[in-house]
């Protein structure tokens, strides 16, 4: 609509689409990789206006980012106290299980779980019991996903709003969280909840803090 305003039109009526399009959808200079075909665009860093510029990376594997010096807004209210790392580096795992050692062996520094049987059974081990590997729940009140197990209502009875009710009702969830995941889930009231607990995060402490 002008420099600054977008308008987007859908073909059909959705309330959530919008919202993943202004919260995923990356917007970039018109100039990054302007005259290169697209299959070399990776290989160029992109401009951005954020607090961290891409400072290395080996395609697949790793992509590291180093502070702004001066980033303009270090000074706005919503920016005060955050991005204090000088450089961030994050690495890539295709396998679930190798990332989940690589980050006990001290590979990295800090990982963030969203499986319900890694945080029960995966994070445990000597390093967790001495200290220097922290495992913490963080409560919160953002909306998150959800997790969970999904029971097909086969018989009649069951079919519709208010079937579903009652079998939510009828479910025994404590003890199904127990015998799942040990006590780790909170009951969710919808789809889309601030009680979900998933994912939690883990961090490991540098080796001279531990105690």
């Amino acid at each position: 609509m002008d420099d600054r305003l977008l308008r987007f039109f859908f073909k059909r009526t959705n309330p959530e689409l919008h919202l993943i399009l202004a919260k995923d959808l990356p917007v970039f200079s018109r100039r990054w990789g302007q005259g290169k075909a697209f299959d070399a665009m990776p290989h160029e860093r992109p401009i951005t206006s954020g607090p961290y510029v891409v400072d290395g990376m080996d395609l697949g594997k790793r992509i590291a980012f180093k502070r702004v010096e001066g980033y303009w807004a270090d000074a706005l209210p919503v920016r005060r106290g955050t991005f204090n790392f000088e450089r961030v580096v994050f690495k890539y795992f295709r396998d679930e299980v190798a990332r989940l050692e690589a980050f006990k062996a001290g590979e990295f520094d800090w990982l963030f779980e969203n499986s319900a049987r890694n945080w029960t059974r995966g994070h445990v081990g000597p390093r967790y019991r001495s200290g220097e590997i922290v495992k913490r729940n963080f409560p919160h009140s953002n909306v998150s996903g959800m997790q969970g197990l999904c029971a097909q209502h086969a018989p009649s009875a069951l079919q519709g709003r208010a079937g579903a009710r009652g079998a939510g009702a009828g479910l025994r969830f404590r003890l199904g969280s127990t015998v799942t995941i040990s006590r780790g889930s909170t009951r969710a009231r919808a789809a889309i909840s601030p009680t979900a607990p998933w994912p939690r995060p883990a961090n490991r402490m540098p080796r001279r803090c531990a105690s």
